[in-house]
Formats: C-alpha cells, structure tokens, sequence
C-alpha cells in the first residue's frame, strides 16, 4: 500500500509540479490497481485545485495514473496547459492525464474564467489536445450557453 502512495505521489512530481492530496482518510489496493482518498478531499498543484468528497485514482501496470475520479460535490478551478482557467462545479470530475481530457458529469457548471463564458450541462468535455469541448444536455435538463458580446 505505501508502495502504491508512494508511486502516485511520484507520478506528480515528475510532470514539475507538485501535488498536494489531503483527505480523512487513505485507502490502496495493489491488485486493483487503485487509491482511494475520502472525506473533505483537496487537490492542490500549482494554479489549480479541486474539492470533492472521494477522490479515486486508477493504475496501469508500469503503476502511473491513467484516471483520477473525483466523485460527489466537486468545485475546482483549473488551468490547462494552453493556460485557460476554468472554474465550477459538478456531480462528478473525470481527469484522464494521458489524454489530457477533463470530463465534468452530471449537474454540472463550468465558467472560462478569461472571457466569462459560462456552460451549465449534463456533461461537458474538454480536450486540451485538440481544443474541443463537447456539451451535452437532456430533454428535462438541456444545456446552457452564456457569453457577453463584444460592442464594437
């Protein structure tokens, strides 16, 4: 179990930022392949951060992180590589790092924080490699899209 905290501590402080992760409580399992932090879950790295109340994080076999999970009341500000920040809130956040994609699940709220374009969704990506976002919505509960027009 310390061999695995110890191997998703690690994986942060070599992309040259370091993360902090304090919660109530730590749970590993080797064989799984997953850590699970819960209780008042902060994520902390540089200009950015994210509460939640469970946060999981998914292994592959060489033991770097593939997912992180953030589950139940999530509030965050982000910024991406490009330096875009967001912030918001949602039901559930999905950081996949190898794809560079942010999932926010559920009731969700995300604000560019640069231009004050505000979506509020069901589920909203982002893709940092690409650069596109996807927005969805539903029939009881369709997206929303707020922007300010510039006057010329």
């Amino acid at each position: 179990m310390r061999l695995l905290l110890f191997f998703c501590l690690s994986f942060f402080m070599l992309y040259a930022q370091s993360v902090e992760i304090t919660a109530n409580n730590f749970e590993a399992d080797d064989k799984k392949k997953e850590s699970k932090f819960s209780g008042n879950v902060e994520i902390n790295r540089t200009n950015s951060y994210i509460k939640t109340s469970t946060l999981k994080i998914f292994f592959n076999d060489k033991k770097k992180p593939i997912k992180y999970e953030a589950i139940g009341d999530c509030k965050f500000e982000i910024e991406t590589n490009d330096k875009k920040k967001y912030k918001g809130v949602s039901d559930k956040l999905i950081y996949l790092p190898f794809e560079k994609r942010y999932e926010f699940l559920g009731n969700s709220y995300l604000e560019e924080v640069q231009d004050g374009k505000k979506l509020f969704a069901t589920e909203i990506i982002l893709d940092e490699i690409s650069g596109n976002a996807i927005v969805k919505g539903d029939d009881k509960k369709p997206l929303k899209f707020i922007f300010n027009l510039e006057e010329k």
